[in-house]
């Protein structure tokens, strides 16, 4: 066996003696490091943009459409969070299907 897989059997091991609540920490976690790292992506564009912007650093530089690109970017980012919770997020999931699925609006 190589090194990786001991290494997956071990933590695999290790997590079936997690509790509940400790895996349900460790979900929360991921996701929210998930709507980090989407948030970071997506917003490295417009903090460049606004770097050159600020400091004037070439005036040649058409930014047209790298400020198009950046403002579809951002867009991009608030939807993917959607999404990111619902996927990942139980509580969240249970609390929207409630909401809008088990409404007297949509059960007519």
């Amino acid at each position: 066996m190589t090194f990786f897989s001991l290494q997956v059997l071990k933590a695999n091991k290790e997590r079936q003696l997690l509790s509940r609540l400790q895996k349900r920490e460790i979900g929360l976690a991921t996701m929210l490091l998930r709507v980090v790292v989407v948030f970071f992506i997506c917003n490295l564009l417009p903090l460049v943009i606004n770097i050159i912007e600020t400091f004037e650093l070439d005036p040649d530089i058409d930014l047209g459409m790298m400020i198009y690109t950046s403002n579809l970017l951002v867009t991009i980012n608030s939807s993917v969070n959607f999404i990111i919770y619902v996927i990942f997020g139980e509580k969240f999931k249970r609390l929207f299907l409630e909401l809008f699925c088990n409404n007297s609006l949509f059960n007519s």
